[in-house]
């Protein structure tokens, strides 16, 4: 786990602040707070899903490359061919390398809050539904690397697709970590399918993997 900014020294935090991914992100989380409201239909949800899930998943294997470097620094081994580019510093330097994931730890969370905004939105801001599906550990990074992930990107095109349902993916959010999901009918404002578990790969209509939510109209 990342440091939190109280326990940095204030030359440490200075420095991730002023990174240049951290800037970046700050003005993308102002554009898809912009975007976020202005969805006014399923369409502009799923394409501002998709946006945000592409932005996640860029900033997770970011960090996945610095850390695989910081290992081999670590151990005394030398930069690996394929290291990525160290934005601000030393490449040699292991603490530029830890600042540098740092910083993307932060862009992710920041980013999954942008999540959170539209989770209480799916769930019509009802704290009943975030309450419920907030009680587990944290399911750690989405990457691409995890099979559960990219059955659940998959199912969620599926429901799109096939449906028109827009399926909301806990792992772009903080607050939602249950590893089962409910599905919320917008008409009744009532929880509808029964859970299913992520390694269930049935294409059958209604079920879902876990750490996604189905939304039809």
């Amino acid at each position: 786990m990342a440091p939190l900014l109280t326990d940095m020294p204030s030359d440490r935090l200075d420095a991730l602040i002023k990174h240049p991914f951290h800037r970046e992100n700050g003005e993308r989380l102002v554009d898809f707070i912009r975007d976020l409201r202005q969805c006014n239909s399923a369409e502009d949800v799923v394409a501002f899903q998709r946006e945000l899930l592409h932005a996640t998943l860029a900033a997770n294997l970011a960090r996945a490359e610095r850390s695989r470097v910081i290992k081999r620094l670590r151990k005394g081994q030398s930069l690996p061919a394929d290291a990525p580019d160290l934005i601000v510093g030393d490449p040699h330097d292991l603490e530029d390398w830890r600042l540098e994931s740092d910083v993307l730890e932060r862009v992710a969370r920041h980013l999954r809050s942008i999540g959170d905004a539209m989770a209480w939105r799916a769930f019509r801001y009802d704290r009943r539904y975030i309450l419920t599906l907030g009680r587990n550990e944290s399911p750690g990074p989405m990457t691409l690397s995890k099979e559960g992930t990219v059955h659940e990107i998959q199912f969620a095109e599926q429901q799109w697709r096939e449906h028109g349902r827009f399926t909301l993916l806990h792992d772009i959010t903080n607050c939602l970590r249950f590893g089962r999901d409910r599905l919320p009918r917008p008409e009744r404002g009532r929880a509808g399918c029964p859970p299913v578990r992520a390694e269930d790969k049935s294409e059958a209509a209604g079920e879902r993997p876990a750490h996604a939510d189905s939304l039809g109209g």
